[in-house]
């Protein structure tokens, strides 16, 4: 089973659409609420997460991709938009492949629409 932290940005319920094999917690679930996120990634790594789902398109820029302790996978929903339609649909049709790989490299992995998976920082 591959465990995954919803960061305090993505919405709960996200956590219900995960991919079959796939469990979710959020950062409220383990009282993390409110952490930086050097120590957030850290925190995930130690209890056995396998990756962390954001939607913070900024912490790749505050974080050294080299030490990351897990890898993060960054959402990015259509522009103008944070639905929760719209963010079950980037899970479904970006995240859950990634999620399925055999082991995700420790660094930023840039998915939605005008992305690809596996060019990590992403065209657009």
């Amino acid at each position: 089973m591959t465990r995954v932290l919803l960061d305090e940005m993505v919405d709960e319920r996200l956590a219900g659409h995960l991919p079959e094999g796939v469990e979710g917690a959020t950062v409220k679930d383990m009282f993390w609420e409110s952490r930086q996120n050097g120590e957030l990634l850290r925190l995930a790594a130690d209890t056995g997460f396998d990756a962390m789902l954001t939607l913070d398109k900024n912490m790749q820029h505050q974080q050294n991709e080299a030490t990351l302790p897990l890898p993060v996978i960054v959402m990015h929903p259509p522009p103008q938009s944070q639905r929760f339609k719209d963010l079950k649909e980037v899970v479904s049709n970006h995240v859950a492949g990634l999620l399925y790989q055999e082991k995700l490299e420790n660094r930023f992995y840039n998915v939605g629409p005008g992305y690809h998976s596996d060019e990590g920082r992403g065209d657009g």
